[in-house]
């Protein structure tokens, strides 16, 4: 099944804000938080490798709407999935770290990243709220941590806000991963994730939870 365009998708911290059609991530960031990524709408595979995203030249506040609803709508359509990577317990094991895996029939020549990999678009899945609910449920927890480092990668556990052994066992694996991510690489700051819906960052810069969720960003046309 083909993949369908436009969609939601995770860009650079350092995506040319001026040029792109984008939004943050996360409503408290900074400006030009170089731990989070932005959101931006991808219209389709770049000859070069990786995606082509919206450009803000000749984007009218009507089409900026247009095109927001339709690549909602794509990015909730195509394969995906997450598949058990820890348990834990001692007698009956249960899911302790999830990682989420994408599109299915991505073209391997042009979705390859640096550091080795592919890029399936499992990390553009944060922003699945029913994706990311049945994470909580397969973990048996409302309330998770995940991580981005990269493109091509997801990863969630169960965590609240302060557990600080599992906040930072998750910034090692953001910080490793996203250092070797070269031009793909992502966050090195993780999220809290309350229900399906990002609420909160962990980082080295800040550690906070926000009532504003992510969808309720404006986007820089708008």
């Amino acid at each position: 099944m083909p993949i369908p365009f436009p969609r939601l998708a995770l860009a650079s911290p350092s995506i040319d804000r001026s040029t792109y059609f984008v939004r943050k991530l996360v409503p408290n960031a900074k400006t030009n938080d170089p731990e989070i990524p932005m959101v931006a709408v991808a219209t389709g595979f770049a000859p070069s490798g990786g995606l082509e995203f919206a450009k803000v030249a000749g984007l009218s506040a009507g089409d900026a709407k247009g095109l927001v609803a339709q690549a909602t709508k794509n990015s909730s359509e195509g394969g995906r999935e997450w598949k058990v990577s820890e348990t834990a317990g001692f007698i009956f094991k249960k899911p302790s770290l999830l990682r989420a895996h994408g599109a299915f029939d991505v073209p391997v020549s042009t979705m390859q990243t640096e550091g080795g990999g592919l890029d399936d678009l499992s990390s553009d899945l944060l922003l699945d709220e029913p994706f990311m609910a049945k994470a909580c449920e397969m973990l048996g927890s409302a309330d998770l941590i995940a991580t981005v480092p990269k493109r091509g990668w997801l990863m969630v556990g169960k965590c609240q806000p302060g557990q600080i052994p599992v906040m930072m066992k998750f910034a090692q694996i953001a910080e490793g991963i996203s250092g070797r991510g070269g031009k793909d690489a992502l966050a090195t700051a993780c999220f809290f994730v309350q229900g399906g819906k990002l609420h909160g960052v962990s980082g080295k810069g800040a550690s906070y939870v926000s009532l504003i969720t992510s969808s309720d960003n404006p986007w820089n046309v708008n």
